[in-house]
């Protein structure tokens, strides 16, 4: 690039270097898709690297109905081909084909695929303990794992941080980590049940699935309790081929909101829990009230203030005309209480382009629609630092309260 363009940085600054800038983009393009392709063979060779010390961990012998032989399905942490030819040494773990391994029994078994449901015979189900290239065990299994090696593999888990678990996933959390009917999905269950574990491997399935539902490592955000629990889980998305998923701790996502205003954290709150036995009290009693039916009833008129005392109506101009007087829209607002607060706001931003281009498709233009869709939306946005402010404002009286009313047991 030095080579071949004559133009200095700081030339580029002035209307005379846009030639320049775009003469540079034009050898920073092929640069920038250089950079990208050696990325991506970094990380084949990475993948290599680790199927060369573990290629696979289990084999199923599957018969599809259309056909007289038995086909060896090897299944593993990724996938392996033979070059560029759709030929398969090893299935990945999270491809359609290798759920038969964690969810039947040698007989009739099936898999959904993009194509349908695909229907065959297994015949055999072998689980495999491969360590640097050597095979260490192996063993057949109907159903699950047998306990005595289940017990092996497990306890090779217990090191200082959280390993992947595809060997040993068994039917129920293989039914949760590829479930695609649920956009939301919430899994309980008592601690130490491998909640996290499956969280995390329907994480990687899904990024497996990226193709079809253009998802990706950037479209997922792990949110850990402490950094302890974040450090602790750090390992395992990588072991399982996915790297680049941003991850947070939720205490750092309060102070981000809240733009550095001084929160109390976890640690804060335990250390006075042991040391001050007053505080203990209070924090008791508040928590006592807060999670009380009458706190649930002063959030909700707190709610129904919002749109009467934190949002100004302005009337809206567009080419210098009003096209919807500011009372209109808060008449809108406060009408039908039955309806929440975010959906009504969403029905006041259609409502106002309709108010400018009318109700028919494809009048307007669409750059047009989405700047003026921009300035709504600043219009309407509820300033939540405001309200902050205003809770702190407001604290001293609301303590107050709340002593009170603990106190009288109202």
């Amino acid at each position: 690039m030095r080579e071949n363009t004559e133009h200095g940085i700081t030339s580029l600054y002035t209307s005379d270097g846009f030639e320049a800038l775009v003469e540079l983009s034009q050898y920073i393009n092929p640069v920038t898709d250089k950079i990208i392709d050696y990325e991506e063979e970094e990380h084949k060779i990475l993948l290599l690297e680790k199927m060369i010390k573990s290629p696979y961990f289990a084999r199923i012998d599957f018969k599809f109905d259309d056909e007289d032989e038995f086909e060896k399905i090897y299944i593993g942490r990724s996938s392996l081909r033979k070059n560029s030819y759709q030929e398969m040494y090893v299935y990945d773990w999270r491809s359609p084909i290798a759920s038969v391994f964690y969810r039947f029994m040698t007989g009739e078994a099936f898999y959904d695929a993009p194509c349908g449901r695909v229907t065959g015979e297994l015949n055999l189900k072998r689980q495999y303990e491969i360590k640097n290239g050597t095979l260490e065990y192996f063993f057949d299994s109907d159903v699950q794992i047998v306990d005595e090696f289940l017990r092996q593999l497990l306890s090779q888990n217990t090191t200082a941080k959280m390993k992947a678990i595809v060997e040993t996933i068994q039917h129920e959390q293989d039914v949760v980590i590829r479930d695609m009917e649920n956009d939301l999905l919430m899994v309980q269950g008592v601690a130490g049940s491998g909640k996290t574990s499956i969280a995390l491997h329907r994480a990687a399935y899904l990024m497996y699935q990226g193709l079809q539902t253009k998802l990706s490592a950037n479209n997922i955000m792990i949110i850990s309790p402490n950094s302890i629990f974040e450090q602790y889980i750090s390992n395992v998305l990588p072991e399982l081929g996915e790297d680049n998923v941003i991850s947070s701790v939720f205490e750092d996502i309060l102070s981000e909101l809240l733009n550095g205003r001084k929160i109390q954290s976890r640690n804060d709150f335990l250390e006075n829990l042991i040391v001050n036995s007053k505080y203990k009290e209070i924090s008791r009693n508040s928590i006592e009230f807060k999670t009380s039916s009458f706190f649930r009833e002063i959030l909700d008129q707190f709610l129904i203030d919002i749109p009467r005392q934190w949002i100004e109506f302005e009337d809206v101009y567009y080419e210098g005309k009003c096209v919807v007087s500011g009372q209109i829209l808060k008449d809108k607002i406060l009408g039908r209480p039955e309806t929440p607060l975010g959906i009504k706001l969403e029905q006041l931003e259609d409502y106002i382009l309709e108010q400018i281009f009318g109700t028919g498709k494809g009048r307007g233009h669409k750059e047009e629609k989405n700047l003026i869709k921009q300035e709504i939306q600043k219009f309407i946005k509820i300033d939540i630092v405001e309200l902050y402010k205003y809770y702190l404002a407001m604290k001293p009286i609301f303590i107050a309260c709340c002593k009170i009313a603990i106190r009288h047991k109202t």
